[in-house]
């Protein structure tokens, strides 16, 4: 199994982000250290080669410099 290192924030206590929840807005409280964080598919494919938070900033950059290169 692979990790990625993600950056947080010490929050306490977090709120739930999703609008379509049915807690409803602004989001129900998630008392730090329960609840779920959901990482998209397309946030696990991007960060495959690049676990690391600094390896995964560097990713993003030549992204954007590649895509304004092209623009």
């Amino acid at each position: 199994m692979k990790y990625m290192q993600i950056s947080g924030n010490d929050r306490n206590p977090a709120f739930c982000s999703d609008d379509a929840c049915p807690c409803g807005f602004p989001g129900a409280t998630i008392p730090r250290g329960e609840g779920y964080m959901y990482i998209s598919k397309e946030v696990v494919d991007f960060r495959m080669d690049c676990p690391m938070e600094a390896e995964a900033q560097r990713k993003i950059q030549r992204v954007e410099s590649h895509s304004a290169q092209h623009h």
